[in-house]
């Protein structure tokens, strides 16, 4: 596997602080969960270069970020996806009329990249281009 899940997050993270936390690893992604209202929920997955490199990220388990403990799990790059993909479909529940006539979404979908799916640097899930693994499931999501 080359993928970690992290818990225990602090509420004001930045995928800066991720890669901080990994320092000496190679990350080449990360997802961020957030929930409807856009905050982070404390969870995250991350996609490493390699499985050498998940497996050292497991011996960071417990360590702090900011004075929180951070757990480390090891998981799948489809445990990843049903999670995005869950995440998917309660967006796409949650749609609404906004001002203007136009179709909008509330919540989550301005996270996972409103009404064109995002855009900016290359990434794992095209939902928040900024927050996202690598470019090997990109085909897997649509939006």
């Amino acid at each position: 596997m080359t993928c970690a899940k992290l818990r225990g997050l602090p509420f004001a993270l930045e995928e800066a602080h991720i890669t901080s936390f990994f320092e000496g690893l190679k990350v080449i992604g990360t997802y961020i969960c957030k929930d409807f209202g856009g905050r982070t929920t404390g969870e995250a997955f991350v996609e490493f270069e390699s499985v050498d490199a998940c497996q050292q990220a497991m011996a960071r388990n417990r360590e702090a970020m900011e004075e929180r403990y951070i757990e480390v799990f090891a998981c799948s790059k489809d445990e990843v996806m049903m999670q995005i993909q869950n995440a998917s479909r309660q967006l796409q529940q949650q749609q609404v009329s906004v001002p203007g006539g136009r179709r909008g979404r509330s919540g989550v979908a301005a996270w996972l990249g409103g009404e064109g799916c995002g855009s900016g640097s290359p990434s794992l899930f095209r939902i928040d281009m900024s927050l996202c693994l690598s470019p090997i499931l990109s085909s897997s999501l649509t939006c």
